[in-house]
């Protein structure tokens, strides 16, 4: 969650923590308003899973490239992510990974948009959908 220009930027995760707890949206109000200081805690196993994750991700993208697929990569840091997004669905590339979503107010990023052959209004003969992985962690 972010206020820009006045307005609340949401995103899923801020979602998912109001669906979890009410409690936690209005800690996270207060702390946008400058009311509260946000704790910050370091977890060791939540730092190891997200490298695990990112490790996942990257086997991911590769195998889609190995495939030989058309791939389009986004970068978090590009202040034009959300417009090489669009462009990327325009132009039917089969993957687009980190792709920018935004529907005011809601923002996020999809780890992967996969073309599926569905003809949609804006795209002519395909479309896109967020593809779910499922990864089984070993112990």
């Amino acid at each position: 969650m972010r206020l820009e220009h006045g307005d609340f930027v949401l995103s899923p995760t801020d979602l998912a923590n109001f669906s979890a707890c009410g409690h936690l949206t209005a800690l996270d109000i207060q702390s946008l308003r400058g009311g509260l200081k946000k704790p910050v805690y370091a977890d060791p196993a939540l730092e190891l899973l997200q490298q695990r994750g990112e490790a996942f991700e990257q086997e991911t993208l590769k195998r889609y490239e190995e495939q030989g697929l058309s791939v389009v990569r986004i970068s978090r840091d590009d202040p034009d992510a959300e417009a090489n997004t669009i462009r990327a669905m325009k132009d039917g590339v089969d993957v687009i990974y980190q792709a920018r979503l935004v529907m005011h107010p809601w923002r996020g990023w999809a780890d992967f948009l996969l073309k599926v052959e569905q003809p949609t209004p804006n795209l002519g003969s395909h479309g896109y959908e967020v593809e779910r992985i499922l990864c089984l962690l070993k112990p």
